[in-house]
């Protein structure tokens, strides 16, 4: 999930980029729909790499004065990664799951979503993390994910095809209790090296690395959070020809940055990092 400062910005700044949106859908927690004001989310879908699940980044716009409660502590201030998001065939068993490895968990909550020209009518079932903890992770059931799986609108112009990792800044000090949330959450130890921690529940990747580490990758500096937690950094992008999205960025006027086989740019307090599919 992506925090973002506006709907309209958000669009501007991803439509530049070279991707494909679905529009924006109002949602209650974030304070949009029945809560009275502007909050929702736009989705960049992209193609799935696991069976039955969906592959999309959320771009969130958290209208503080009319959200719930239980998501001002995830969202109320941020701007970029800001949580990682699951889907799941089965919430009440992840829920439970997740609780008895110490995952602070409110109830399993219910949202009914209403049919439009943004999604299907459907009630989804969603596990929402609470009280403190190092890296925000949540997971969502779906009666169907067929609105994440719209051919059309996974055809972006900057030749993107899924997502594939991603980087999260940590000092010394977090590095060893956010290996340990992780741990709990995907229920699988990390490989781990000097200052960095990679995790890999699927085809996907999840670093942990410490800001040198990062720099030295990246060649890029990432200042700590506001809220001096670990800050989602960096997210890869897995596109057709890397030679073709460098032409169409450039042709948009994005800055690029090359790093190691692969193009950086920035997008609203995320850089995503393109690199060529396998």
């Amino acid at each position: 999930m992506i925090s973002v400062r506006s709907h309209s910005e958000a669009a501007r700044t991803f439509g530049r980029l070279g991707f494909a949106m679905r529009g924006v859908r109002q949602l209650s927690p974030m304070g949009g729909a029945d809560a009275g004001g502007e909050g929702g989310s736009n989705v960049v879908l992209l193609h799935p790499v696991t069976s039955g699940a969906a592959n999309y980044l959320e771009l969130t716009y958290f209208d503080a004065k009319h959200a719930a409660d239980f998501m001002k502590p995830i969202l109320d201030g941020v701007q970029g990664g800001a949580m990682l998001v699951h889907v799941t065939d089965d919430a009440v068993a992840l829920h439970q799951q997740w609780t008895a490895r110490g995952l602070d968990l409110l109830p399993l909550v219910k949202l009914n979503l209403s049919a439009s020209a943004k999604g299907i009518g459907q009630t989804i079932k969603i596990i929402i993390p609470q009280g403190s903890q190092p890296i925000w992770c949540n997971a969502v059931q779906y009666e169907s994910i067929s609105e994440f799986t719209d051919e059309e609108l996974m055809n972006h112009p900057n030749g993107a095809i899924s997502w594939r990792g991603v980087v999260i800044v940590v000092s010394e000090t977090q590095l060893m209790c956010a290996s340990e949330h992780l741990q709990r959450v995907y229920g699988i130890a990390p490989d781990e090296s000097d200052g960095q921690a990679r995790f890999q529940p699927n085809v996907n990747t999840i670093d942990l690395v410490l800001p040198e580490v990062f720099k030295s990758k990246f060649g890029r500096s990432i200042a700590p959070s506001v809220s001096n937690k670990p800050k989602i950094a960096l997210v890869t992008i897995q596109v057709r020809s890397l030679e073709r999205t460098r032409d169409f960025l450039r042709s948009n006027d994005v800055d690029l940055q090359k790093s190691a086989g692969s193009l950086l740019a920035d997008a609203d307090g995320l850089i995503l990092r393109f690199v060529e599919h396998d």
